[in-house]
């Protein structure tokens, strides 16, 4: 079992305080000021990808050697409408289902 976590921060970079609090959840992983990583063979993340991509992130991605491929990306509140309309037709292979929008203040997070 091998799996693959890692989160960017592109519009705002982590503070001190905001690493410490992710260290919490991994003593392996790689932790700076722009990005999370951490790779498991054995155990689970502990973390919740949905929360820290509205506290923290940008971006994030996730594989796992079993076929898991998961994407999300935290786009202008204001880009939704375009981006629900575009996405299922730039997929490859075009998906059939709306992506999900987990939506915040400022921003949304547009999850696939």
């Amino acid at each position: 079992m091998s799996e693959y976590h890692e989160f960017r921060a592109i519009e705002r970079p982590l503070t001190n305080k905001q690493v410490g609090e992710l260290r919490r959840y991994s003593s392996r992983a790689d932790i700076t000021a722009t990005s999370f990583s951490v790779e498991y063979n054995w155990g689970h993340f502990k973390g919740d990808p949905h929360q820290w991509m509205e506290k923290y992130f940008d971006a994030f991605v996730h594989v796992a050697n079993w076929g898991t491929r998961w994407f999300m990306v935290r786009i202008p509140a204001h880009w939704l409408g375009l981006l629900t309309q575009i996405a299922p037709c730039i997929a490859d292979p075009p998906v059939h289902e709306p992506p999900q929008l987990f939506r915040g203040q400022s921003a949304a997070v547009l999850d696939h």
